[in-house]
C-alpha cells in the first residue's frame, strides 16, 4: 500500500473515486504521455511510484509543440527527484480549481476506523512539511469528506493495517470529491499540528510553543479536552514521537503524539 500504483489498484478495486490516471513503466513513457495530454490542452500530475508525498508530485509544463521543452523540464526534475528515474511513474489527471482537503484517523486492523480530524486548504506551517488546514470546511463538503474518509479507512483497516492513516482529497469546481492518496504512517508533526490548532486555537503560533521530535515516555495530560480521541490516539506505547509544549494563560500544557 506504500506505492502509488498499488494505491490506485487498491482504490479502484473498491470503487473509490479517483482522478483518471495511468501507470507507466518508465519516465520516458511518462514523458510521451505528458506531451500528448498537454498538446491536447490537458494538464496532468506526474508522480514517482514510490517516494515521500509532495516531493514526488510534479505538474507538467504548459502546452507547447516543442518536445524538447518537456524533455528538458522532466530531465531537470528527475535529477532533483531521483525517485522519478527509479521505475514506475504515475501520470494522473489534474483537477483544476480544486481545493485540497485531508482527513486522518486510526485503523484497528480488522475493519474498524475512527476519525480524528479533517482539514481544508492544506499548507506548510513548520519545517518538515507539517500540513494543517486554515479554513472551516462547508457542512455539505465535510459530510461527503467524512463518508469517503470512513469508507477508505475501513477498507484499509480490513486489509489488515493497524495504525494512523492519513487520506488526501481534492474537490472539483462542482464540489465533488476525489481521492488522491492515503498514507499509512506513524503519528508525526502532520498529525500533532492540527490537534494543537484545535486545542490552543488559531493564535497558538504567537505563543511560546515548542515542538520536539524525539523519544516520548510520558502520558498525555489532556485526556479531558481530547475526550474519546485520546484513547485511540495516544495509547501506542513508548518510542519516537512529538512532544508539544505551550505556555498558555492557564499554565503549561504538554502532550505527546507517539
Amino acid at each position: 500500500m506504500g506505492s502509488k500504483s498499488g494505491f490506485r489498484d487498491f482504490s479502484l478495486q473498491r470503487e473509490l473515486p479517483l482522478p483518471d490516471g495511468w501507470v507507466l513503466s518508465s519516465l520516458e513513457l511518462a514523458l510521451d504521455a505528458t506531451a500528448n495530454f498537454s498538446l491536447g490542452g490537458e494538464r496532468v500530475v506526474i508522480k514517482a511510484d514510490r517516494g515521500v508525498g509532495g516531493a514526488c508530485q510534479l505538474f507538467s509544463p504548459p502546452p507547447s509543440p516543442e518536445m524538447k521543452i518537456f524533455k528538458g523540464r522532466l530531465d531537470f526534475l528527475s535529477r532533483r527527484v531521483p525517485e522519478l528515474g527509479g521505475g514506475t511513474v504515475i501520470v494522473e489527471q489534474e483537477i483544476e480549481g480544486g481545493r485540497s482537503l485531508s482527513g486522518q484517523g486510526f485503523c484497528d486492523g480488522s475493519g474498524y476506523f475512527s476519525t480524528h480530524f479533517t482539514a481544508l486548504h492544506l499548507h506548510c506551517q513548520v519545517p518538515g512539511g507539517a500540513l494543517i488546514g486554515k479554513d472551516v470546511i462547508e457542512c455539505e463538503v465535510e459530510k461527503k469528506l467524512l463518508i469517503l474518509l470512513k469508507k477508505v479507512g475501513r477498507a484499509v483497516s480490513l486489509f489488515g493495517y493497524r495504525g494512523v492513516l492519513g487520506v488526501d482529497f481534492i474537490t472539483d469546481d462542482k464540489g465533488e470529491l476525489s481521492l488522491l492518496e492515503f498514507n499509512p504512517r506513524r503519528t508525526s508533526l502532520s498529525h500533532a499540528m492540527p490537534l494543537l490548532e484545535g486545542l490552543l486555537g488559531k493564535g497558538w503560533r504567537n505563543s511560546a510553543t515548542i515542538l520536539i521530535a524525539g523519544p516520548v515516555g510520558f502520558s498525555c495530560t489532556l485526556s479531558e479536552p481530547l475526550g474519546g480521541v485520546e484513547g485511540s490516539l495516544f495509547e501506542r506505547g513508548s518510542g519516537e514521537g512529538i512532544v508539544l509544549t505551550s505556555f498558555t494563560k492557564s499554565g503549561l500544557v504538554t502532550f505527546r503524539a507517539s
